[in-house]
């Protein structure tokens, strides 16, 4: 069972390739929007550049997330675990489909191997929340 180094997993972040980056494919803590393997989320879907900004908004509200990076099609957040204290890396990308947009995530845990589906689930709740503000 291999475990990543937190300085492992921040070389696997970015856009390569006009895509965020794939999760390695040995470890079950991380899920991305982008790949089409196990560790598959849904993109969401919104209905303008909006949307976005409004994500944007919404996970720099949320306590023990970090905005680290922003550009126009990318941002960055780091997120503290309030009781352990790791941290996780947490990705979105925009993709403009005609009058739609997509909004790609990758969400990764820095350290260790399994993380009980923690990741799937904060995806999960942030595009919740965003579906509901």
């Amino acid at each position: 069972m291999k475990r990543m180094s937190p300085e492992e997993a921040v070389k696997n972040l970015g856009i390569r390739s006009g895509k965020l980056c794939p999760c390695p494919q040995d470890m079950k803590n991380c899920v991305c929007s982008d790949h089409k393997d196990s560790f598959a989320i849904e993109p969401f879907e919104g209905d303008s550049r909006d949307t976005w900004d409004k994500l944007i908004r919404l996970v720099s509200g949320i306590s023990g997330y970090k905005l680290e990076t922003q550009k126009d099609d990318y941002a960055h957040f780091s997120f503290t675990s309030g009781i352990m204290k790791f941290v996780d890396d947490i990705e979105f990308r925009l993709e403009n489909k005609g009058s739609k947009i997509l909004i790609h995530c990758r969400s990764a845990s820095r350290l260790g191997y399994w993380d009980i589906g923690a990741n799937r689930k904060r995806i999960n709740k942030i595009f919740g929340l965003l579906k509901t503000t």
